[in-house]
């Protein structure tokens, strides 16, 4: 078996964080969850402490964006033994199975360095992306975004590149 990590970086998330890592203890594939924590000042820190005691925390004295967490998650993860890594935003909720998901679709396909899920918007009921497209425009755009999920885009194909949802909450879907 893979060994996985999930990494999550935060920055004063602490009213999202709770569900998010709750979804993460619920996946159906093991895995380790490393948060990154941006220089929170709202209790982000001790949430996990508490509530997560088997989360590993990266605490970063101050906050380096998406970008900069989400490398010192990644160098953590890789660093712990990690074969695979997976990014989640603190205000994301997983389906039980997203993770079993995208490790199945990551050994199905070998060939790929990088898989990416189906996102939903909040409502559970619209898409946010399946991943971005590359337009005769030269400018990319979510495949399904805004469109009602009826189970489309559920087959693995090559895209330009995955996306990140653009709504305050999401949820992944696989």
């Amino acid at each position: 078996m893979r060994d996985v990590a999930v990494v999550v970086p935060t920055w004063n998330g602490e009213r999202f964080l709770g569900e998010c890592l709750a979804s993460l203890a619920a996946q159906t594939q093991p895995h380790r969850t490393i948060v990154v924590d941006n220089g929170s000042v709202d209790g982000s820190v001790a949430l996990v402490r508490e509530r997560f005691p088997a989360v590993e925390l990266v605490l970063l004295a101050e906050n380096q964006g998406f970008a900069g967490g989400v490398n010192r998650g990644i160098e953590a993860a890789l660093a712990g033994g990690a074969e695979l890594v997976a990014l989640l935003n603190n205000d994301a909720v997983a389906d039980e199975r997203w993770l079993e998901h995208l490790v199945v679709t990551a050994a199905e396909h070998p060939d790929v360095g990088i898989v990416t899920a189906k996102l939903l918007a909040f409502d559970r009921q619209h898409l946010d992306s399946t991943g971005d497209c590359y337009g005769g425009w030269g400018l990319p755009w979510p495949r399904g975004r805004g469109e009602l999920d009826r189970g489309q885009y559920e087959d693995a194909v090559e895209l330009f590149a995955t996306s990140r949802a653009r709504n305050d909450r999401s949820t992944s879907s696989y």
